[in-house]
């Protein structure tokens, strides 16, 4: 393959806008099936080009699927996302973010400008900053919103799909499919895994492998992101309504701070090593830690009173734990949680009480928590009408996390739940996990090709287990169990939408690798990208296909 082309590609991806939600997003979809269409991998076939819209949608957004027909059903399918999170992160050189010639030149200037003040005044550079600055100026990266996630691996794709049509013998067939959504609720892959078994139908395919293209990030030599990865995290996004006593802010010990309750979970739980996504024991590789996503109080004024409700959510990425194994241990670092700031208080309205030379009149009590399904069996029993009203009013917001709080709020209310006590849930999405089997099909193929090209070339290719973010994976190749979806469900109170049934096939994710992606410096490794990410796809494509 050449270089060239895959750069060429790459760059004319990224240059066009395509924020999730966005008016790019929609217009995408169209500007790519022209471009495959003017591709030579198309050439005289503009019909094997596709355009899908995606089902049950807000926005008008397509699925775009191309095909390279050649002898026989066996079929591998290369695919990924071209949306892109948004740019407010670029500040002042946002209208650089889809230029990524210009906007590394001017992050060149920018943070030298930087590395020269702070030398001035005996400095150093921040690492982050210095260590893009030196990427930069060394050319071996590029910077631009959405060119490591994931046009890059688009570009690479639509190469490997040139080269295969440019095969006059060639064996079996190359699908190329790429999805909006996957930054925010993942409608593209959703959609396509129901809309997939009817296409493949009338072209008379039989999916034998299906390859992601995300890419991946290494804040070293890329050891640990030039890598073919076998699966992928799930994610689930539990969520902890902490209830507290209101009173008069002059009377602090008369109550309970729910703030409080929050604030000593979230310090416990935030980046915690190991405390949800894994199982006790495990040897596979660890999930990224989780972190908080939301977190506020639910007043919508001023109020010389104590908050009633503090509503937290975290996202937990797990490589084996299910839905109900990280809610049992969230139920448990929920309550050790609440006992520690009890306790707390307590010391504190001792010291107060001392300083005003009085009884400590603190009356807290034992801190209570409820599961989502107990709450709701509370709350629907006392006024099912008022429950279902309010559960669609909640449903319709274009916002859901906080139409979600907002609802349970209602529930715990409705039910009369009195603090100290904690609600836990699941809000959306749920990903499920992803696993493929390296002993068999098509995946048993291409590892022996994968290290004889890794020993040829000389570059290291990894074989890890998951691929650490959550990625559409999830729905091309679930590995969670039906009991898992439906533990799942009973605890949301928005339901899941976890695996919608369509279209299954093992899955593998290999794609370009960079640093900082969906932050400011998002930069991207170009020779791996543009060099031998396409050579390696070309040949987990003949492996996959070979007889």
């Amino acid at each position: 393959m050449h270089e060239e082309r895959v750069r060429e590609l790459a760059l004319g991806l990224a240059s066009l806008e395509s924020v999730t939600d966005g008016p790019g997003e929609t217009a995408f979809g169209p500007r790519l099936a022209e471009l495959l269409r003017a591709s030579p991998a198309f050439a005289g076939r503009g019909d094997f080009v596709r355009l899908l819209p995606t089902l049950e949608d807000r926005i008008a957004r397509s699925i775009v699927a191309g095909l390279v027909r050649g002898e026989g059903r066996r079929t591998i399918l290369l695919t990924g996302h071209y949306d892109v999170v948004g740019t407010a992160a670029y500040g002042r050189l946002r209208d650089l973010a889809f230029s990524p010639l210009e906007l590394s030149a001017a992050f060149v200037a920018e943070l030298g400008a930087l590395r020269a003040t702070r030398q001035d005044h005996g400095l150093p550079m921040p690492p982050a900053e210095a260590l893009a600055l030196e990427d930069l100026e060394s050319g071996a990266f590029m910077a631009g919103r959405g060119l490591l996630d994931m046009k890059a691996g688009l570009a690479a794709g639509i190469a490997v799909l040139e080269r295969f049509a440019a095969d006059r013998a060639r064996q079996g067939n190359l699908l190329f499919m790429a999805v909006p959504d996957e930054e925010g609720a993942s409608h593209g892959m959703r959609s396509a895994v129901r809309l997939l078994p009817a296409l493949l139908e009338e072209w008379g395919l039989e999916v034998e492998l299906a390859v992601n293209l995300d890419s991946s990030v290494d804040q070293g030599d890329g050891g640990t992101a030039r890598a073919l990865f076998l699966g992928s995290v799930g994610k689930t996004h539990p969520f902890v309504l902490f209830r507290g006593r209101p009173t008069h802010a002059g009377a602090p010990f008369d109550g309970v701070n729910p703030s409080l309750l929050a604030a000593e979970f979230v310090r416990v739980v935030e980046s915690g090593p190991s405390l949800l996504g894994s199982l006790p024991g495990s040897r596979v590789e660890p999930p990224p830690p989780p972190t908080v996503l939301y977190h506020r109080d639910l007043r919508t004024s001023y109020e010389v009173t104590s908050p009633a409700s503090v509503f937290t959510s975290l996202n937990v990425l797990t490589n084996e734990a299910s839905p109900s194994e990280v809610l049992t241990r969230l139920s448990e670092l929920v309550l050790d949680a609440m006992q520690a700031a009890l306790g707390n208080l307590e010391r504190k309205a001792a010291l107060q009480a001392g300083l005003e030379d009085r009884e400590t009149r603190l009356r807290l009590g034992a801190p209570r928590l409820l599961w989502w399904s107990e709450l709701e069996e509370l709350a629907k029993g006392l006024d099912p009408l008022a429950f279902e009203s309010a559960l669609s009013r909640a449903l319709a917001s274009a916002e859901p996390i906080p139409a979600l709080a907002a609802f349970v709020e209602g529930c715990a209310d409705q039910a009369g739940l009195e603090g100290p006590a904690a609600v836990i849930g699941l809000a959306p999405p749920y990903y499920p996990r992803a696993s493929v089997d390296p002993g068999k099909g098509a995946v048993a193929r291409i590892l022996p090709a994968v290290r004889a090209w890794s020993e040829t070339r000389g570059l290291s290719i990894a074989l890890r287990s998951y691929f650490p973010g959550i990625s559409d994976m999830s729905y091309l190749c679930p590995a969670d169990l039906p009991g898992d979806r439906a533990a799942a469900a009973r605890e949301s109170p928005f339901g899941v939408d976890a695996a919608p049934e369509g279209f299954r096939c093992p899955t593998i994710n290999v794609g370009p690798w960079g640093r900082d992606y969906h932050q400011r410096l998002e930069r991207l490794r170009l020779d791996y990208a543009f060099r031998d990410l396409p050579e390696l796809l070309w040949r987990i494509v003949g492996a996959g296909l070979a007889s």
